[in-house]
């Protein structure tokens, strides 16, 4: 049973990056002037959340490095549609942080994003948050 459990922990280590690899591709096809082809706040949350189910001791930095960076994209290109970071981006990162409590800066990293939502003037608080 141990050994499934490896590799299962292996399997979701494996997708998550493989989710991060598109999403660089999609990029890159994106600024080589394919039109529609930029991941959206969707393929980020997806990616975000197969971080959140690994074992994976910098899970959080990578949610974390995936949302900045979905963050900084929507800010460059205002012109895509579904860039703007929204809910579902936000608690799937604060699931993250909550996967790893052990982190030692979980708790300000939480309370931080979670300041940002509640000071946010298009962000609506819903229970996850809390």
């Amino acid at each position: 049973k141990k050994a499934n459990n490896v590799e299962n922990e292996d399997r979701a280590t494996r997708f998550a990056e493989i989710i991060e690899k598109v999403i660089s591709m999609m990029w890159k096809l994106d600024e080589a002037g394919y039109n529609d082809t930029a991941p959206d706040m969707f393929m980020y949350t997806t990616a975000i959340k197969a971080w959140t189910n690994t074992k994976c001791s910098s899970s959080v930095d990578r949610a974390e490095r995936l949302l900045k960076q979905l963050k900084q994209k929507a800010a460059r290109h205002p012109q895509k549609e579904n860039l703007d970071p929204d809910v579902a981006v936000y608690n799937a990162f604060l699931f993250a942080i909550a996967k790893q409590p052990e982190s030692v800066d979980a708790a300000e990293r939480a309370g931080s994003i979670v300041k940002f939502l509640e000071e946010s003037d298009h962000l609506n608080p819903d229970v996850i948050w809390y």
